[in-house]
Parts: C-alpha cells; structure tokens; sequence
C-alpha cells in the first residue's frame, strides 16, 4: 500500500532538524515498524543531504573576481564551456544569466546563477 505523502512530508520536516540517534529513535517511534514509511522517509533525508554538499564540490571553479556586483559585465566572458549570452534576471542572492555552449560540441542553451559575492559561504 502506498505511503501517505502528506505523512511522509511530516516525518521528513521534523527527522530533518535531528541528529544521530536523535533521528533514528524519532524515525522509530514515529514509524510504528511501518518498512515502507520508514523507507520512504529515510530515501528523502539521504536526498536532502546530497542536496547540501552539492554547493561543497562544484562542478566549475569561477575565479572571485567574475563573480558579479553592481557593476559587474559579464557578457560575452566564457564560464568553462559555456559563453555568456546576456543577463535575464536578478534579485538579492545574485544574478542569472543566459548562457550556451561555446566548444561547438553541440547546441544547448543554460541558465547560470552566480550568487552575490559574500552569500556563497
């Protein structure tokens, strides 16, 4: 029988604040031996926590000083195998920008989010 979703969101909401044993007692006891709701919770807790280390590693090393500001340009500079189109939005974490593939591998077009120097530790 498939697991409640909306139970499901509930356990993960309040697992992911605890720790250690704290989490595996509150899965536990919350789980009542219900496998497939504890599994299902604990697939979403692994999830979050890839989610977490995924900023840790990036994929791109980008040097600091093309990181934008106010008064940052950065159409046209190339970012690893993508060329920087033009800007399509901002806001108070950074700004976003239209990107595509500059090696002629083939054709893709991106969006690239650089996160205000300062917000990314």
């Amino acid at each position: 029988m498939p697991c409640d979703r909306q139970q499901v969101n509930d356990l993960f909401d309040a697992a992911v604040e605890l720790l250690g044993t704290e989490r595996g007692e509150f899965l536990a006891r919350e789980c009542a031996g219900d496998r497939e709701l504890r599994a299902e919770v604990e697939s979403l807790l692994a999830a979050d926590a890839d989610l977490s280390r995924f900023i840790e590693n990036p994929i791109l090393s980008i040097p600091p000083e093309i990181f934008p500001d106010a008064t940052t340009e950065l159409t046209g500079q190339q970012l690893g195998s993508y060329r920087i189109v033009r800007e399509i939005g901002r806001g108070g974490l950074g700004k976003v920008y239209l990107a595509e593939r500059a090696d002629d591998a083939y054709r893709k077009e991106v969006a690239i989010k650089l996160i205000r120097r300062g917000l990314d530790t």
